[in-house]
């Protein structure tokens, strides 16, 4: 992900507060780059405008919400590909 888009992103959040609940310190834990999506995390699609504004959502990956992180997730092969932490308010 380039430091564009996670401008872009960290701007969308400030602008449009969706409000979070942290995750549980163990499911948090297991978020890493190349791992699975820990079960449990329930999928929360990014706002489609943000979807619209950042090209790498829009290319067969799917951006959704863990508590205060965005992921970047591989649909195909079901792994976390990026992670944009603290980014959600």
């Amino acid at each position: 992900m380039s430091r564009g888009e996670v401008t872009i992103i960290r701007d969308y959040f400030v602008a449009h507060p969706v409000g979070t609940t942290a995750l549980p310190p163990g499911i948090a834990k297991k978020l890493a780059r190349g791992q699975p999506l820990p079960p449990g995390i329930a999928k929360k699609m990014a706002p489609v405008e943000l979807r619209q504004r950042v090209p790498v959502c829009m290319n067969g990956w799917e951006c959704i919400l863990a508590g205060a992180d965005m992921l970047i997730l591989d649909a195909v092969h079901g792994t976390i590909a990026d992670i944009i932490r603290g980014v959600v308010r």
